[in-house]
C-alpha cells in the first residue's frame, strides 16, 4: 500500500509535470513549484495548486484510492 507522503508526492509530481510539458506558467504567483533552477525559476505550480493537489491525493487514499488522479 502507498504510504500518503506517496501519494501526495505522486500526485503533485504529476501536476508539475503536466504544467511544464504544457508550457503552463503562474507569473503572479511569489511561492510555488518551479523549474529552471535557481538561475531562472519559472514557478508552474502555486502554493494553492499544491494544496488542492495534496487534498486530493489525501482524500483519495483515505478512500482506499492509493493511486492519486490529477484533474486540471
Amino acid at each position: 500500500m502507498t504510504s500518503l507522503h506517496e501519494a501526495i508526492q505522486a500526485g503533485i509530481e504529476a501536476a508539475l509535470l503536466h504544467h511544464e510539458r504544457a508550457g503552463i506558467v503562474a507569473p503572479d504567483q511569489r511561492r510555488g513549484l518551479a523549474t529552471g533552477g535557481p538561475d531562472h525559476p519559472t514557478i508552474r505550480l502555486s502554493i494553492q495548486d499544491v494544496a488542492r493537489v495534496a487534498a486530493r491525493a489525501a482524500e483519495q487514499w483515505a478512500s482506499g484510492n492509493t493511486r492519486p488522479h490529477v484533474r486540471w
